[in-house]
């Protein structure tokens, strides 16, 4: 046991390192549901309920917690494999029974991780080898085994048996996996996005036809009218980092806090120390005295500024001043799906499937979508997602959402068993472009009303636009000779089961977010170390050089591909050159800008009177 196999660390390290990582997980989400428990098999103890011999059971069923962490860092103890071939399989039954004793009905995932470095073929009579099949497919366990020697080649003979049996026990189980040691870190570092339960954000009705400017418009009453049920799942959300939370600063540690909101009125007092209402925006208020009044929550109004005066609404306008609007989601037109700027498609998208388990909404959203796509076209439509709620307008786009679970997601016209949905994209109205005036890089033009469009100073030389050519395709995939995404073929076809060769650095379309794996790693390896120095987390965080490096993954998705980053280095140089870019030295601007600080400064304690300013300016 223990010895060096990957990477200069032992295999069983390995291992344990997806177990740590999966730990830490389950502590940063904090979830009563996730629970779990540890188990040593071939050790010199014998603690568990079925009375297995060397089956030690460290931890119970439990959250878990920091504390629970040193468990998972001391050293396996080392002791010679008796002749027992079938330890593990004794750990499993072990396992399997304190599992299902303590799930019992309640609905929980069953995952079972077993980590080993064991080359001994499990020996299981047929009887035995299906009984164990079977507790795992009844008990619905999705168990991945993890040895680093599988599918290496430094494999022997005797490591190849074992792999074969564990694929053997272990094949046709949904869920249920073996990896080695290369993946176990892979899945460390870009661990694949797991299939969530849909949040439905919408339901309502998808109608084309209706009269939007009747308030009591009735679908019932307009047989020219096409309404079908709809639901909204988000299928595009910005996943945030792990964000800190305020807590006070306890005797024993940090302690929650609660917010408390409180309205107050300042009365300020005028030179003779009386009441005075004057403008409070006025800049003299902050050296005047004043009182506080606290104003109750029941006494707030709601009021407009106009310039210098507060307009309070009166009930009866303030009913008028309401757009009263239905939910729903309503077809306005059809567009050619080209003239709609890639521009607009950058909000969160909801996807729109029909109502579930009614085929009638179902196929007729299906038709829609299949139309949609035969014609290359989009559907803009009014959205409305509550009652009285905020008018979008949005862009509705066919797509098609693969049920099979694929190593890639690829193109099938054959395939009619896909999900049809709309992506709904929010559209900004005209009020929400932001025009801004930039300087024009192909003319100038000057005062006297000529364009200038080449031999300027302020305009790029032919040499340079053709450099900045040759860069553009120096930087472009397809010379790799490789799939720039797995989105491929004309129809949208997407699979949510992503897989992990979709995350690594060959898709310059499905990148990892940055940020997420950047704030997640830091705080495992912080954790990691504090726990491997024996030290209180607190006291670890306060020392030197705690935040470790950028991880090598996560360098790699903001990096361009090394080839392409090679090819066009000597272009980049020569654009340099061409363009006059030169990098502005940190120190020496905070050294100009300390000088100048310096000046206002002494400036500043002179007091100079306005007459000693002006007189500066005189001509002598």
């Amino acid at each position: 046991m223990g010895q060096i196999t990957f990477n200069g660390e032992t295999d069983l390290e390995i291992g344990l390192k997806y177990v740590r990582n999966e730990f830490m997980t389950k502590i940063f989400r904090e979830r009563k549901t996730d629970v779990v428990s540890l188990v040593t098999v071939e050790d010199d103890k014998t603690l568990n309920e079925a009375g297995q011999i060397g089956v030690y059971e460290q931890l119970s069923a439990q959250m878990p917690h920091y504390e629970h962490l040193e468990l998972l860092f001391r050293e396996p103890t080392s002791i010679e494999a008796s002749q027992d071939t079938a330890g593990i399989i004794r750990g499993l039954l072990s396992s399997f029974q304190s599992l299902v004793k303590f799930v019992g009905k309640k609905k929980y995932q069953k995952n079972i991780v077993v980590v080993t470095n064991s080359k001994t073929v499990p020996e299981l009579s047929e009887d035995f080898h299906a009984g164990v099949r079977q507790i795992i497919a009844d008990q619905q366990i999705k168990l991945k085994v993890i040895g680093v020697d599988f599918d290496t080649s430094t494999q022997d003979r005797q490591s190849l048996q074992n792999m074969t049996a564990w694929y053997t026990l272990l094949a046709g189980l949904p869920g249920c996996s073996i990896c080695n040691g290369e993946e176990v870190l892979k899945d460390i570092c870009s661990s694949p996005p797991k299939p969530v339960r849909p949040v439905k954000v919408f339901k309502g009705d998808l109608r084309i036809g209706a009269d939007l400017s009747d308030p009591d418009f009735d679908i019932t009453n307009d047989i020219s009218c096409i309404n079908i049920g709809v639901e909204g799942y988000p299928g595009v959300k910005t996943s945030r980092p792990l964000g800190r939370k305020t807590y006070g600063v306890g005797e024993y540690g940090p302690e929650k806090v609660t917010y408390v909101t409180e309205y107050m009125i300042r009365h300020y007092f005028d030179t003779d120390g009386n009441f005075d209402h004057i403008d409070p925006n006025r800049e003299e208020l902050d050296e005047r005295e004043y009182e506080v009044e606290i104003v109750d929550k029941a006494s707030l109004i709601k009021a407009y500024k106009y310039g210098t005066s507060t307009v309070v609404l009166p009930e009866e306008l303030e009913r008028e001043r309401l757009y009263t609007t239905s939910p729903g989601l309503d077809i306005v037109k059809v567009i050619p799906e080209d003239h709609l700027p890639r521009s607009y498609l950058s909000d969160e998208t909801v996807l729109v499937f029909g109502q579930q388990n009614i085929t009638s909404n179902m196929k007729a959203l299906a038709s829609i979508v299949d139309a949609l796509h035969e014609l290359k076209a989009v559907a803009i439509a009014r959205y409305v997602k509550k009652q009285n709620g905020e008018v979008q307008m949005v862009a509705l786009l066919p797509i098609y959402v693969t049920k099979k679970h694929t190593r890639k997601r690829k193109f099938d016209d054959e395939d009619h068993n896909s999900t049809r949905a709309l992506a709904m994209s929010r559209l900004p109205f005209m009020e929400d472009e932001k025009m801004a005036v930039f300087p024009d890089l192909t003319k100038q033009v000057t005062s006297s009303g000529k364009a200038i469009k080449s031999n300027h100073k302020l305009l790029p030389s032919a040499e340079a636009q053709e450099q900045m050519d040759a860069l553009v395709r120096a930087l472009d995939i397809d010379q790799l000779g490789i799939d720039e995404t797995d989105f491929l073929g004309d129809k949208r076809v997407f699979n949510p089961l992503t897989n992990p060769v979709s995350l690594s650095n060959q898709d310059a379309l499905i990148k990892r977010s940055v940020g997420s794996r950047r704030v997640d790693l830091a705080l495992k390896e912080i954790i990691t170390s504090a726990v491997r120095s024996n030290t209180k987390l607190q006291d670890f965080c306060k020392g030197d050089d705690v935040i470790p490096p950028i991880h090598k993954s996560i360098a790699l998705d903001m990096e361009p591909n090394p080839r392409l980053a090679e090819s066009a280095s000597p272009i980049l140089e020569r654009l340099v050159t061409l363009l006059n870019v030169s990098k502005v030295d940190k120190t020496t601007y905070t050294r100009r800008r300390k000088a100048l600080d310096e000046i206002l400064q002494e400036e500043e304690e002179d007091g100079l009177s306005l007459d000693e300013l002006l007189s500066r300016g005189v001509r002598k």
